[in-house]
């Protein structure tokens, strides 16, 4: 297990939340899901899980980018 992060490096970091949304069949197999983000500025549909990591990483760099 990774230590506790101390103080100074929590006061540099904050944290979001992303929602992922799936519809199932009834196998547990993916049919559909959408990634959303808690303040509406991102929404991504997908049907497989590539997609879904394609997501994630979109949303990710976009969290860069609006960081610089």
């Amino acid at each position: 297990m990774s230590a506790p992060a101390n103080n100074d490096d929590l006061k540099n970091r904050y944290y979001l939340s992303l929602i992922v949304r799936l519809t199932l069949d009834h196998y547990g197999r993916l049919i559909q899901g959408e990634l959303v983000d808690t303040t509406a500025t991102f929404q991504r549909r997908f049907t497989t899980l590539p997609d879904l990591n394609d997501a994630v990483a979109v949303w990710l760099n976009q969290q860069e980018q609006n960081e610089n």
